[in-house]
């Protein structure tokens, strides 16, 4: 059982993240949160170099398997340990992944550790005083929020590497936060949503692509961003009328779909659609309030198309 729902209906693979972290993490250890990278990535370039004298490996995928490495034992088992308040082992979150002989870890986070982690939160909010248990919340608070700013930065810099391990783990560090901002209470903090500019985002807009999605309609994660963990449960749904639609020459741009019914018509070759996005947020307002949203395209004086 996981954390995150799974469509039901679809034959949509679910993502395993492989476990390459080689360094236990250790809350009891002599490093903290913010020096336990650098330990671990010192632990990584040893065995690059041994691996490399010994001609095992080459060295430039080496260091993108390293700083994976590196980064799954702190970002990821890091903040797991943390924010449970003991050291996790990683075959805990790990089980053997179906499609080969190494362990890998299940996307959607394995259900007993969020049980776990309401469980510890629930009872030190009953067993502290509220000063004691403000202090407690404070200090994950200030890691979750040092490990949200740095895996977004990875997530750019992943950007240039061309590593889908790397990324995968950024994508599921992005799912664990999304369960600590929750016990830190998630109305106070800002939890990150997809952006196209982030590798994990990619990922999935790539998957979705891959089983038939129309990439020029996913254009509307630039206006409509959202959580990582609901990204993830519709990147995992097939497309409707995908017996009836090829978007597999679409562009970004352009939807150039094949239909048994009809055919898009273009003035030119070079003609570019234009996307006219509703506003979700003033939609959920409304219907929030008890209204009926209503949406109205026009024509701007200047040719443009406007809601």
């Amino acid at each position: 059982m996981s954390c995150f729902p799974y469509p039901r209906d679809t034959d949509v693979e679910s993502i395993r993240v492989p476990l390459i972290a080689r360094t236990q993490y250790s809350i009891t250890g002599q490093t903290n949160f913010s020096d336990f990278f650098k330990r671990a990535l010192d632990a990584e370039t040893q065995k690059i170099k041994a691996a490399v004298s010994d001609g095992q490996e080459s060295t430039s995928l080496s260091l993108s398997h390293s700083l994976a490495s590196a980064i799954q034992s702190w970002l990821f088992f890091g903040i797991a340990s943390e924010a449970l308040g003991r050291n996790i082992r990683h075959e805990e979150f790990a089980g053997a992944d179906p499609d080969g002989p190494h362990l890998s870890i299940d996307l959607r986070i394995p259900e007993w550790y969020w049980r776990e982690l309401k469980a510890r939160w629930d009872e030190l909010d009953d067993s502290l005083t509220a000063a004691e248990f403000e202090a407690k919340r404070a200090q994950l608070k200030k890691i979750y929020e040092s490990a949200q700013i740095l895996v977004i930065c990875m997530d750019l810099l992943a950007n240039g590497l061309d590593d889908d391990k790397l990324t995968e783990i950024l994508l599921s560090i992005h799912m664990l936060l999304y369960l600590v901002a929750y016990v830190l209470d998630s109305n106070t903090l800002k939890v990150t949503q997809t952006a196209t500019s982030l590798a994990s985002t990619k990922l999935l807009k790539r998957r979705m692509v891959k089983n038939g999605w129309c990439e020029k309609r996913l254009n509307f994660l630039d206006a409509s961003p959202m959580f990582y963990p609901a990204f993830y449960f519709l990147s995992s749904l097939k497309p409707p009328r995908i017996n009836a639609e090829d978007h597999s020459s679409c562009s970004s741009e352009r939807c150039l779909v094949t239909s048994k019914l009809s055919k898009p018509l273009h003035r030119t070759d070079e003609c570019l659609c234009e996307d006219v996005v509703v506003p979700v947020d003033r939609v959920n307002t409304i219907v929030a309030s008890g209204g009926i949203p209503l949406a109205r395209i026009t024509r701007s004086p200047l040719g443009k198309t406007e809601l």
